[in-house]
């Protein structure tokens, strides 16, 4: 699991995919937080050893009593398959304000799968998630 960049120590990438998928625990490290704020776009990556089929991503963003995804959560992102190469946009979310989002699409064979966070709902702030989830076709 790689990413943009991590908001250390707290929020690495590989915590996008500790199996947790509670934003209560939020503050124990499960999870992953871009560290530049107001920069967007953010991108988490996960790569596969071999070649996968995907067609879907569970993407569970931050939506906790103190931090609700409607204010603090992802509201845009694309999903992007890495194909032959070069990455291929094969979903996008628009308008998010819940904290578990399924995403289906045309199952694609691909090396790599990332997620593309345009902007949060908070702002120009954070791209946070608490867990990704990718399956195949």
């Amino acid at each position: 699991m790689t990413a943009s960049s991590d908001h250390l120590p707290v929020y690495p990438a590989c915590g996008a995919v500790d199996g947790d998928r509670d934003s209560e625990h939020w503050a124990k490290s499960t999870g992953w937080n871009d560290a530049t704020k107001g920069n967007f776009p953010d991108w988490l990556q996960l790569t596969f050893d071999q070649p996968e089929t995907a067609g879907r991503v569970n993407l569970y963003t931050l939506n906790s009593k103190q931090y609700p995804a409607a204010s603090y959560g992802l509201k845009d992102w694309d999903i992007q398959a890495k194909v032959g190469g070069a990455w291929q946009t094969v979903a996008s979310v628009r308008n998010n304000q819940s904290g578990l989002t399924s995403t289906t699409f045309t199952p694609t064979t691909t090396t790599a799968l990332r997620v593309l966070t345009l902007t949060s709902n908070e702002g120009p702030t954070y791209s946070r998630i608490v867990e990704l989830e990718a399956y195949g076709g």
